[in-house]
């Protein structure tokens, strides 16, 4: 009885943290759209704002370089947002990753179904399909806004941004299990098979 309460307990406990990493992977989406839609609202108005000011043939130059200015930053608070909760929302998918192969084991290791002793999943997991179609809008969502915002960009900004932005990529496609864990990209195969004789 004690053993079956100590695996109901790990079960337990190991539901409640992916919970909260999912709760954490909510919030984190919520920011990203409530942020994403006052800036592009934002932006919307000073485009508006520069043709108002510039509908006669006296448009100043002040105002106008003021109104591009501020378009500017916009564009650079919604690329630098998108990117930072891009890395918050795969840290809260990792964790639920790890928990998941974590409870595998410990349900391999201690045999739980062969005593009988079987659980509902700890998540949604029809062999994979559930959970890397749950996490995809918000792995997803992230890096649209990031393009969107780069295709708004006004030009002179675009090639150190873009080269930032390619680096950074670069570098956590290549140190991330995560990537091949949900299913974006498929391990490569360094190693090629040898045929024995």
């Amino acid at each position: 009885m004690a053993e079956q309460n100590k695996h109901q307990f790990f079960y337990e406990q190991t539901r409640k943290q992916i919970e909260h990493e999912d709760v954490l992977l909510n919030h984190r989406s919520t920011w990203l759209l409530v942020l994403q839609g006052f800036l592009f609202t934002a932006y919307g108005y000073s485009i508006n704002a520069q043709a108002t000011a510039c509908q006669n043939a006296s448009c100043e130059l002040s105002k106008s370089k003021i109104i591009d200015d501020l378009r500017h930053v916009l564009s650079v608070i919604g690329i630098s947002s998108s990117f930072f909760i891009l890395f918050a929302v795969i840290a809260a998918a990792t964790s639920i990753l790890k928990l998941v192969d974590d409870w595998k084991k410990y349900n391999v290791d201690n045999k739980l179904d062969d005593e009988g002793l079987s659980y509902p999943q700890i998540i949604g997991d029809n062999p994979g399909l559930g959970m890397k179609a749950g996490l995809t809008p918000t792995l997803t969502l992230p890096l649209i806004l990031l393009g969107a915002w780069l295709f708004i960009l006004p030009t002179i900004f675009k090639g150190p941004i873009i080269i930032i932005f390619s680096v950074f990529s670069a570098n956590l496609i290549k140190k991330s299990e995560f990537i091949y864990k949900v299913g974006l990209l498929k391990r490569p195969n360094y190693f090629r098979s040898v045929n024995k004789f």
